[in-house]
């Protein structure tokens, strides 16, 4: 059973996907809707969701026994989920609600209507100056963070080449930099995706603090 799993893996992934999806839009269409609120319901789905692609990636490791592209969109796809999911779900949930009381032809009660313009103009001011710095830098160190916790995972499961010190374990890295066989792992294939993450955590920072010396500034209209 878990070898043909394991041999479906990218069919069982996007049908994971496509359920999240259609399980988010479907509960806040309900919800918004229907006025059917079934929050406990829709939290354990959710949850159940979010553990079949963990559940995708261990049959996955368990049956080949080595790191692979599966393993790293499920991990992209996890991480996404914690970082930048909650944001993008309360936009989505906004848009659904001003969309189904068009549809309903119904207009938002005062409250609501204030509260969402309030939400708007949080969102825009968080777009610039120091309050979109502050974002950037906080979302890199959530980066810097998860980066972190993965290698000491990774650590764990895989074995860690010693080094001399701070200095002589970055100094080895630098120096086996095209040989990832090597270090600092004793996989290459999880040595390889650590190079990968760390070029995009390298690149992230540089985005993130960019904004702390140039804030970002509003086009001005005619």
């Amino acid at each position: 059973m878990l070898e043909w799993i394991a041999t479906h893996r990218w069919w069982f992934l996007i049908a994971v996907e496509v359920s999240f999806w259609v399980l988010i839009i479907g509960f806040l269409v309900m919800r918004y809707g229907f006025g059917i609120r079934s929050h406990r319901v829709f939290l354990w789905l959710l949850a159940l969701n979010l553990l079949s692609f963990l559940a995708l990636g261990i049959i996955d490791y368990r049956e080949t026994g080595q790191f692979s592209t599966f393993q790293v969109v499920v991990v992209v796809a996890l991480l996404y989920s914690i970082t930048y999911g909650p944001k993008d779900l309360k936009r989505l949930d906004r848009y659904i609600r001003l969309k189904m009381a068009r549809w309903k032809g119904e207009s938002l009660p005062p409250e609501e209507e204030a509260r969402l313009r309030e939400e708007r103009e949080k969102e825009e001011k968080k777009n610039y100056g120091r309050l979109h710095a502050r974002g950037q830098r906080r979302g890199w160190y959530l980066h810097l963070l998860l980066f972190l916790i993965a290698h000491f995972v990774f650590a764990y499961l895989f074995g860690w080449k010693p080094a001399s010190g701070v200095g002589g374990w970055v100094e080895t890295w630098i120096d086996s930099w095209n040989t990832p066989e090597l270090f600092p792992f004793r996989k290459e294939e999880v040595n390889q995706i650590s190079r990968i993450w760390t070029l995009i955590l390298l690149i992230d920072g540089i985005n993130s603090f960019y904004y702390t010396i140039f804030p970002k500034k509003k086009k001005k209209t005619d």
